[in-house]
């Protein structure tokens, strides 16, 4: 049989053209005896459905048994690679660039074609000898996003990347270099503890942790890695991140804050364990003997008991039945959440009362107790009578 459309021979399959497509035929496969030998007598011919993938995809099929889309079949892609595949599956890679071939899309390594060697040899130069073995450069695909171990041809340092990500054979540190740290970061390191640390070494790996001396206070001494150095350049025992017992904690800094400090309920926190500056909550005690909670940088500035201020309510000592007792009787019964004994006579909360010419009204309760203010639904009766 002779090939439809051209009168050429199909080239060798690693050089194979996609312009000798093949037309629609029910032919023999006898053109294609080179590629897998001689076609037996029980080999059947293509049905279209076979054809019709040939001639979309530019795939072309080999040998088959039997005329079904599952049935594993011999093919060969447009540029001359033969695999075993399905018409169903070179029916679902219609949109692929790779055609359903295996040695395209690099799942098959062919060190002629798709090795790292052959697509990449300025990065195959620079791949690691040994400790990529047993992979080497002829078994690599070219564009894997695999990571392989490469030597920097600047340093000369092993460094791990992918080839796929990879544009030329350069470390991190080559392709990015890292301006030169500040003199003054150099300056803090404690001398007594790293003699021997220069600005290359602090530069080798900014991860690593050292030890620190603060240039105001030598007493300052902490350790931290170079990369949060960085990140904060004031010392962290003068900006009050870290506790340093006689120096900047709250019981050295603010005595008068420390001496109300409530041992009982925040036991077993200590004035010691806090600076000024942190924002936590803990309890107090004020000169009246009352234990409230208040943020530990607020406290320092000076008292500031809840219940001496009426923020909170103590029963027996601010409450509006303790203070006021006469217009606690005035409260409504029932029409409240709350008793007289759980609000406190300065409290802002909206309350039902009960007037005592018998009309219920609604009023703050600071207004009733402090301001003096009197039923709502009288007055206005008053001013009508009046005028």
């Amino acid at each position: 049989m002779e090939l439809l459309g051209t009168s050429a021979q199909p080239p060798e399959p690693h050089t194979f053209n996609p312009s000798y497509a093949l037309r629609r035929s029910i032919g023999p496969l006898e053109p294609f005896s080179r590629y897998v030998g001689p076609v037996s007598a029980a080999s059947r011919p293509l049905n279209k459905l076979f054809w019709e993938l040939e001639s979309v995809r530019g795939a072309f099929i080999v040998a088959t048994t039997t005329p079904n889309c599952r049935t594993s079949c011999q093919a060969i892609c447009p540029l001359g690679h033969r695999h075993e595949t399905t018409p169903l599956t070179l029916a679902n890679a219609a949109r692929s660039s790779t055609f359903g071939c295996p040695v395209c899309a690099g799942t098959v390594v062919v060190p002629w074609f798709n090795s790292l060697a052959v697509l990449r040899p300025d990065l195959a130069a620079h791949l690691h000898p040994t400790r990529n073995s047993p992979q080497t450069a002829e078994t690599i695909y070219g564009a894997t996003q695999t990571p392989f171990l490469f030597v920097c041809r600047e340093c000369q340092r092993s460094f791990q990347a992918a080839p796929r990500r990879l544009k030329e054979p350069r470390c991190d540190r080559c392709r990015h270099p890292r301006t030169p740290l500040p003199r003054w970061l150099v300056l803090e390191i404690d001398r007594q503890f790293e003699p021997h640390t220069t600005a290359r070494t602090l530069e080798e790996n900014l991860f690593t942790v050292h030890q620190w001396r603060c240039r105001n206070d030598t007493r300052h001494r902490w350790t931290a890695s170079t990369k949060s150095r960085l990140a904060s350049k004031s010392c962290p025992i003068c900006a009050g991140r870290i506790v340093l017992v006689g120096v900047n904690d709250l019981a050295a800094r603010f005595p008068e804050a420390a001496a109300h400090w409530d041992y009982e309920a925040n036991f077993p926190l200590l004035p010691k364990d806090f600076t000024g500056r942190e924002g936590r909550t803990v309890f107090w005690t004020c000169a009246g003997g009352h234990s409230y909670r208040s943020p530990i940088n607020i406290r320092r500035n000076g008292p500031s008991c809840s219940f001496c201020r009426g923020l909170a309510v103590l029963d027996g000592f601010n409450s509006l039945a303790t203070v006021r007792p006469e217009i606690a009787q005035e409260l409504h019964p029932y029409l409240n959440a709350k008793t007289a004994r759980q609000i406190s006579w300065g409290s802002g909360l909206h309350a039902f009362w009960n007037c005592p010419k018998g009309h219920i009204y609604m009023l703050e309760v600071f207004r009733r107790s402090v301001d003096r203010r009197g039923c709502t639904v009288c007055k206005p009766i008053q001013r009508r009578l009046a005028s």
